[in-house]
């Protein structure tokens, strides 16, 4: 068993050292998300109407700033609390996966 968890963690640092040195290509997948929906405004800034994205999906793009601060709490209390205490895998429940 203590074989297995070493190969386990030598695989995962490996994975780890790999996307560091050879991150895949997101400038396209980025791209194609930052676009949005369509809102059209009348000269005072008032919406009118709004259109979905190319996809159907409405889409409405916001800075981290016009996001509520409880809003981006509850979302990583949900998603993942230890989100800004790893370094973008959990070893923690890389390993309770495992288990």
């Amino acid at each position: 068993m203590r074989r297995a968890v070493h190969v386990f963690l030598l695989i995962v640092a490996t994975l780890m050292l790999l996307n560091r040195l050879f991150p895949p290509p997101l400038e396209k997948f980025l791209a194609e998300r930052a676009q949005g929906s369509t809102i059209v405004l009348d000269k005072n800034g008032v919406p009118l109407r709004a259109f979905a994205d190319a996809r159907g999906v409405w889409r409405y793009p916001i800075t981290l700033e016009q996001a509520s601060p409880l809003y981006l709490q509850s979302l990583l209390n949900y998603e993942d609390r230890w989100f800004f205490r790893h370094p973008g895998v959990n070893p923690a429940a890389m390993l309770r996966a495992v288990a």
